[in-house]
């Protein structure tokens, strides 16, 4: 059977998102038992997707974006993950960080201790950067 023919359910759409986010899971992870052997504190940004039938699930971690050409026009199908944007702020304070001002950018921080000052990140979501858990989330948009 041809799978562009494919009737997209709701359930199967479904099956899909948490498909992505289980993709995600694993590669956070892959991440942070690297970052454990290595001592590699570094992060990382990425952008997925799956075609089920003629339905398009994309997913994205981080300051990736995926953009989709139609009829010439670049259609942004992400969105980046700052913490300027209201939600994304509210993911970082559940998260028990606070989102601070460097250098006139908002940085979602976490508190390296009292008086010892902040770790920060320009993204609220990213894979590995272990010193930055919890405040940022590998899960997908």
């Amino acid at each position: 059977e041809d799978g562009a023919s494919t009737v997209v359910t709701p359930e199967l759409e479904k099956l899909a998102r948490r498909a992505m986010k289980n993709v995600a899971a694993r590669f956070e992870e892959s991440c942070l038992a690297h970052a454990a052997r290595t001592g590699d504190k570094s992060g990382a940004s990425a952008v997925w997707s799956l075609l089920v039938g003629l339905k398009l699930v994309v997913a994205n971690t981080g300051d990736c974006l995926a953009v989709l050409g139609r009829n010439g026009q670049g259609v942004v199908l992400t969105c980046e993950h700052m913490p300027h944007i209201p939600s994304e702020a509210a993911l970082v304070r559940a998260g028990g960080g606070e989102v601070i001002e460097e250098d006139g950018v908002p940085s979602a921080a976490k508190s390296k201790g009292p008086g010892m000052g902040y770790l920060g990140s320009r993204l609220t979501r990213a894979f590995g950067n272990p010193d930055m858990k919890p405040v940022l989330t590998a899960i997908p948009s």
